[in-house]
């Protein structure tokens, strides 16, 4: 008699790995292990009074208390906000802004081209956000684009 060289067990165990590098939760995975790293790190530093090299570096956020008290969600924000707090910033004298904010389009004209007039003058750096596209099959790598009047500012990648 011949045996199945295919046990049930390891058709399960292969459509388990297909599954789950299909469902991408792995980077999912990744994503939280790397979100709790940077908190205990934080934990870890602040329990052992541990302080950090980067005294000069200051991070000024947008969060859920801003949104509360100016009753204002980030999309809503107009781009002359974000204009301002850049003029702002540069002239108090900062080095480098690192602004995390996404502009892939348009918005209002006058208040996009104060934004890239304020992003010119500054030194800033703006996130590139990396995209896999899959066309014909084939998964490529790529970038989403800018709006056009933010061509030339520096950005970083961001996965």
């Amino acid at each position: 008699m011949r045996k199945n060289w295919l046990s049930p067990s390891a058709i399960i165990l292969s459509l388990m790995i297909i599954a789950f590098y299909i469902s991408n939760w792995s980077k999912t995975a990744d994503l939280l292990l790397l979100d709790s790293f940077f908190r205990q790190r934080f934990s870890i530093n602040k329990l052992l009074n541990i302080e950090t090299d980067n005294k000069d570096v200051v991070m000024v956020g947008i969060d859920e208390r801003f949104i509360s008290e100016y009753n204002y969600r980030i999309s809503e924000l107009d781009r002359l906000f974000y204009a301002k707090a850049i003029d702002n910033l540069n002239n108090a004298g900062v080095k480098v802004i690192a602004l995390d904010m996404f502009f892939p389009e348009n918005s209002n004209q006058d208040s996009d081209i104060a934004l890239a007039q304020s992003i010119k003058n500054a030194k800033i750096v703006l996130p590139q956000i990396r995209q896999s596209i899959n066309t014909n099959g084939k998964n490529k790598e790529g970038f989403v684009a800018f709006s056009p009047l933010f061509k030339d500012v520096k950005r970083g990648v961001i996965s």
